[in-house]
């Protein structure tokens, strides 16, 4: 299991100065006696009661509002569990390990794991298969615990195994193995199939029995294409025929479609990266099969173009996108994408170009190339203008300056540095969620007057912002 950092609590506002609120104690402490004495102390904390006059009684919390949210995700580990058997009463959330055991079936022959369902899954699905994936919540408790030393709820997030890879402790493994799709159950798992008798400090104590309430989400075949992928295109065409590698394919892409879902854009690169080269090595016999081959080909190269866009790869992107124009030249997501793929890179002029035939082939008023063009033509327009500006200044320069002067030494930046840096103000400037943009702290002063230009030819500005350790940061701001 992988563990995030542990939920804590503030009696601070973590965005508010500690020197603001200072905490005193009623007596000092005498560190020689905690030294030699090695029984401890108490604080005992002065509280400026002060600080909380203008609340209501009822609002009186010193702890900080997170919380609230906390306390949600608490609620929602006991949400729906609800007994699949009438032999368990209300009572049972204060239940001991014991009296749990009584109620639950077997899982494994000795008795190390027990389980009881809580909600049943889908009968269609089956089971997970042998190395297939699978994507659960969990959470993990200890005897006499009330919240529980492990949980994915608490995280806020599922987690993703592949099964008999040995990630899991085997009491996990044998448990969502026994499950459906959609099933949640409680298990029980003695320490020979958990932690085993050294525990694992200081979570889990010696010889502990673990619960585990577990919700199997989905899972998935072993990767077929993983595997044939392993082999030579020769070897491949053998074992497989046309039709079944276009079915290993389909199943990649249709898992890379999930992954969008959930916004799991690199994991899903890998997903429709698969299906590419699965299918740009695939035998063909007749026109038929070519014709399945590509479109299904321009299929994956659009939708891992779309990932690369998400994470902000445009230049993996252009060249999918180029594959996907060569099969179907007309495609307006191929041409949309392109367009934003080549604004991303800084070339304008280009971009402008594929988006103007992405609008001429859509059927319909695009919203979206419209709001595309809207903001492009405000970045060319912009970058004219400062083109402009800059030949002025140049000329400006050029007669007023001397020939040469020795001592002036200007410290070059890299081409590529500019290009990044421009790409990444364009996409700040389009975003009307963020109004700052910090700069690294390792600019040198060239490469801070280089932002400083290209954000002025935005119509931005780069200021220095004292923080509350008064240490100052360079940042890009919005006018």
């Amino acid at each position: 299991m992988s563990y995030d950092q542990d939920p804590v609590d503030y009696t601070l506002d973590p965005n508010q100065a500690l020197e603001d609120n200072p905490i005193r104690l009623h007596s000092g402490l005498d560190i020689r006696s905690l030294i030699n004495d090695g029984t401890g102390t108490i604080f005992e904390p002065e509280v400026d009661e002060r600080l909380f006059e203008d609340l209501k009684p009822e609002d009186r919390n010193y702890f900080m509002t997170q919380d609230k949210e906390f306390e949600a995700k608490l609620e929602r580990l006991h949400l729906d569990d609800e007994p699949s058997s009438a032999d368990v009463d209300d009572s049972d959330e204060t239940m001991d390990f014991a009296a749990k055991s009584a109620c639950m079936d077997r899982v494994t022959e000795d008795g190390g794991i027990k389980k009881r369902i809580l909600f049943h899954g889908l009968q269609s699905t089956g089971r997970p298969p042998k190395n297939g994936t699978v994507t659960i919540h969990y959470s993990l408790y200890l005897e006499d615990q009330d919240e529980p030393y492990d949980s994915t709820i608490l995280r806020g997030r599922p987690e993703r195994f592949k099964l008999d890879d040995g990630r899991l402790f085997p009491g996990i493994e044998l448990a969502v193995k026994s499950m459906l799709a959609k099933e949640r159950s409680e298990f029980l798992i003695q320490p020979q199939y958990a932690f085993g008798d050294m525990g694992c400090p200081p979570r889990v104590p010696q010889k502990a029995e673990i619960l585990a309430k577990i919700e199997l989400l989905n899972f998935v075949q072993e990767a077929e294409a993983e595997a044939l992928l392993c082999l030579d295109p020769e070897e491949r065409a053998k074992a497989k025929s046309f039709d079944e590698i276009i079915k290993v394919v389909k199943i990649e892409h249709t898992e890379g479609n999930n992954l969008v879902r959930a916004q799991e854009w690199k994991n899903a690169i890998k997903r429709y990266e698969r299906g590419i080269k699965l299918l740009e090595d695939v035998e063909m016999k007749d026109e038929e099969e070519e014709r399945r081959q590509q479109d299904l080909l321009r299929d994956l190269q659009l939708n891992r173009a779309h990932c690369s866009l998400k994470v902000g790869w445009p230049k993996k992107a252009c060249i999918g996108l180029q594959k996907a124009l060569e099969i179907d030249p007309r495609n307006v997501k191929a041409n949309f994408r392109m367009a934003k793929a080549k604004r991303m890179l800084g070339h304008l002029e280009d971009a402008m170009k594929y988006l103007k035939r992405a609008d001429l082939l859509s059927s319909s008023a695009n919203a979206d190339i419209g709001q595309e063009m809207r903001g492009l033509s405000e970045l060319i327009k912009r970058e004219k203008d400062a083109e402009k500006a800059m030949c002025t200044k140049m000329f400006v320069s050029a007669q007023n300056s001397p020939a040469s002067d020795p001592k002036v030494v200007e410290e070059d930046v890299d081409e590529d540095f500019c290009d990044e840096m421009k790409m990444r103000l364009e996409g700040f400037l389009l975003n009307a969620n963020d109004t700052s943009l910090p700069l690294p702290k390792n600019f040198t002063p060239a490469e801070i007057r280089m932002t400083k230009s290209l954000a002025s030819d935005m119509n931005m500005k780069v200021e220095k912002i004292t923080l509350k350790n008064s240490q100052v940061q360079w940042t890009v701001l919005k006018d």
